[in-house]
């Protein structure tokens, strides 16, 4: 893992540790997107990525075979979260426009995002941790720039992003464990247990960002 997201694991790791005590009922990340747009693929790439080693506790909701857009959005989202016994911890990852020296950064922000908000879509906010990578400037033809987005760095940033998710979810597992056994007195859930101006506008009161 580069040394850029190794710090982006780390930030991550800390993110879901302020929020995991809070809702430890397991993890829910929403990978926002659609394949039908290059640059606004960068959420059900990750999907597909992350759908593939997710661990115990850890549900993905969208992919490039079935994703999670403006038109399903709340309704998936709904459906998701029922099957949990208790909200859980909510990651929300989806692509960005902003500031073209930005582009191909990673933006965690500690605070719900709000998906299509530069192409006019008023979409609820999502998330008590999310992710937006900037995948190109923002102008004034958002959707035709989106459409207009280099495949390879959209695939590559979706690669760092499931790195530094898998990364900070066993590095959180591995602080409850180490928790559990220092404080056994002390109830501990780890994550397998059961207890810029973007696409997605960053609405949370604390960001960090990876290049």
């Amino acid at each position: 893992m580069p040394g850029g997201d190794s710090a982006l694991s780390a930030r991550l790791a800390q993110a879901l540790g302020a929020q995991w005590e809070a809702r430890c009922n397991g993890v829910l990340i929403a990978c926002i997107g659609t394949d039908r747009s290059t640059g606004d693929s960068l959420g059900p790439i990750t999907g597909d990525l992350l759908d593939r080693s997710a661990p115990a506790g850890v549900t993905v909701v969208g992919s490039i075979e079935d994703p999670l857009h403006a038109l399903n959005l709340e309704g998936r989202l709904t459906a998701s979260l029922a099957t949990f016994k208790a909200r859980p911890l909510v990651i929300a990852v989806d692509a960005a426009l902003g500031d073209l020296r930005h582009t191909g950064g990673l933006f965690l922000t500690e605070g719900p995002l709000v998906p299509g908000s530069t192409v006019g879509k008023g979409l609820p906010g999502i998330g008590d941790i999310s992710l937006s990578g900037v995948v190109g400037p923002l102008d004034e033809e958002p959707m035709l720039t989106l459409s207009s987005i280099r495949l390879h760095l959209v695939v590559q940033m979706a690669r760092r992003i499931d790195s530094a998710l898998r990364g900070a979810l066993a590095l959180s597992e591995s602080d409850g464990q180490a928790a559990m056994s220092s404080k056994p007195s002390r109830r501990v859930s780890s994550l397998s247990g059961a207890c810029s101006e973007t696409n997605s506008r960053i609405s949370g009161s604390r960001a960090w960002s990876a290049r």
